[in-house]
């Protein structure tokens, strides 16, 4: 897509304890090269034109100790909150933060929300992301879905085969339009819904939102498997230069 890209404002969670990884350390601080996840993706996003500033909303232990140095490492304003027991409370408090800390950036045309987990997303479509999301509203990363689907009772018994045409998984990052953000939030609240990520609030709210098709590399490290990945997926850190 071509064009410059809005000016834009990070909210990345990094409130999860990763006890699925079966890690010691919250999964976000985990490192890959000598820097944890989290702050390859503060870096990364810093490399994209528009970037103003950036919320993460973390747990109480790293808002404390790890996370001060990595702060007054950033190339544009690096604020932690206390992140929420749920991924949308963290992104909520996120948002609050930034409303509140708006003397430290111009108005932003576009927030983009992304997991601290996921560092090794592709530049040129998160570029493409942002650009969309001014244009209509609402848009993410996803990836095609490459594997036959079953749906399945509760004893694992195959129930049926769906068609994975035009089947994508979702990722991050995902981009709203500051003013149908802040829509999203409210709304959400007000009618009770929970979504297990943006792109489902967009959705249940009715607000336009497209796909940005990236690489299934742009892996969340979730499962203690993603660990063997890592050395294949590391030279991505490296590359993509937006234009």
């Amino acid at each position: 897509m071509k064009g410059q890209p809005p000016t834009f404002v990070s909210l990345i969670l990094a409130a999860g304890e990763g006890s699925r990884l079966g890690t010691s350390i919250p999964k976000a601080w985990m490192e890959v090269q000598g820097k944890a996840l989290l702050s390859w993706s503060l870096e990364r996003l810093e490399r994209i034109p528009g970037h103003l500033g950036t919320v993460v909303a973390m747990e109480d232990s790293s808002l404390q100790t790890r996370w001060p140095p990595l702060q007054r490492q950033g190339q544009a304003p690096r604020i932690g909150i206390l992140g929420g027991s749920s991924r949308q409370e963290s992104a909520k408090k996120a948002f609050t933060a930034l409303k509140e800390s708006a003397q430290q950036w111009k108005s932003p045309q576009v927030v983009l929300v992304h997991d601290a987990a996921r560092p090794f997303f592709p530049l040129g479509p998160t570029k493409s992301l942002l650009i969309k999301a001014k244009e209509i509203g609402g848009a993410l990363l996803a990836f095609p879905v490459r594997d036959t689907l079953k749906a399945c009772g509760k004893n694992g018994r195959v129930l049926s085969t769906i068609p994975r045409e035009n089947l994508y998984a979702a990722a991050t990052p995902q981009a709203f339009a500051i003013e149908t953000f802040t829509e999203m939030l409210a709304a959400a609240e007000a009618q009770g819904i929970q979504g297990t990520d943006e792109a489902m609030l967009a959705e249940a709210l009715g607000v336009p939102l497209e796909v940005i098709p990236c690489p299934s590399t742009n892996l969340k490290i979730t499962y203690p498997e993603d660990l063997a990945l890592l050395p294949c997926l590391t030279p991505l850190l490296h590359q993509e230069e937006p234009s």
